[in-house]
């Protein structure tokens, strides 16, 4: 199982959980990338953890009307960054549902991210020469 690795024995929440492709973003000589985290839908307590390049970026992140602003950086010594969106609950309201508005180059991505126990969300940045 490629999800089971030396990660999943670090952050056990990664273990036995899908990871989807939701966008592919292209990056050129940038070297962050501006993330706005919204709960999508109704505020029913949605929690999520994220995850730069497998490092933990954000912990028990509480989903609202209100984003969760992050700036995280592109390592350019990788040509795929993948931030990985995991679900640390599922709220009032199955699945865990999350509006990702990803801002690189000026140009604005508005991602409608939907996951759960099982599978997670994934965008990966891809470096561009």
């Amino acid at each position: 199982h490629k999800n089971d690795s030396a990660d999943t024995k670090r952050y056990p929440i990664l273990r036995g959980r899908e990871s989807v492709v939701a966008a592919r973003i292209p990056v050129t000589g940038f070297d962050t990338a501006k993330i706005e985290l919204y709960d999508n839908g109704e505020i029913d307590g949605d929690s999520v953890s994220l995850f730069l390049n497998n490092n933990l970026v954000v912990q028990h992140g509480r989903l609202a009307a209100e984003p969760k602003v992050l700036l995280v950086p592109i390592d350019k010594s990788l040509s795929v960054n993948r931030l990985l969106l995991v679900a640390e609950n599922l709220g009032r309201l199955p699945p865990n549902t999350a509006l990702m508005v990803v801002t690189v180059h000026g140009k604005t991505y508005n991602l409608f991210l939907s996951t759960d126990y099982k599978k997670n969300a994934s965008i990966e940045f891809n470096l561009q020469e």
